[in-house]
């Protein structure tokens, strides 16, 4: 049984967080908690969601080494010079401000691309096409999130410092 069927709502990508909820205290009434805990916390989040609609589909097998366009690993190495490049001495603010803006900005555009398909994904809609699409997507959150946490980890050396 799948998580959108023990919650009885459609397999997309986008869903309805009143719905869900409302489902939940369905549930709730019915059985022990343990039994759908997992599959309401991975629905309510969207990055948990596309993960687990993609393995479903046979899209993210274990162990997986996805390889991302040489553009993308390009500019991800770049971002990645530059966080190794403030970690000098004392870590400049607004140069760290900027990395981080710059990784929100390639998230947001990445998202941009597979939007529509996101927000307008059911059951047996999408191609399997659109969902390599929101494969890589996926991957690329993935790497932006790390340098995302590197900066994060950074401006927390700093302020002990």
């Amino acid at each position: 049984m799948s998580y959108f069927d023990l919650f009885g709502i459609p397999s997309q990508f986008k869903i309805e967080p009143n719905l869900l909820k409302k489902r939940l205290q369905e549930l709730n009434k019915e059985y022990q908690p343990d039994f759908y805990r997992e599959a309401y916390e991975t629905l309510q989040n969207e990055d948990a969601t596309i993960e687990y609609i993609l393995s479903q589909k046979g899209l993210l097998p274990a162990g997986e080494k996805y390889l991302l366009d040489a553009a993308f690993l390009t500019k991800l190495l770049d971002l990645d010079e530059t966080l190794w490049a403030l970690l000098g001495a004392e870590p400049d603010a607004e140069k760290l401000t900027a990395l981080e803006n710059e990784t929100r900005e390639i998230i947001k555009n990445s998202r941009h691309d597979v939007e529509i398909i996101l927000d307008s994904d059911q059951e047996g809609i999408s191609s399997e096409k659109e969902l390599l699409q929101v494969k890589d997507y996926y991957y690329r959150k993935k790497y932006l999130e790390r340098i995302l946490d590197k900066i994060a980890a950074l401006r927390n050396i700093a302020a002990r410092r």
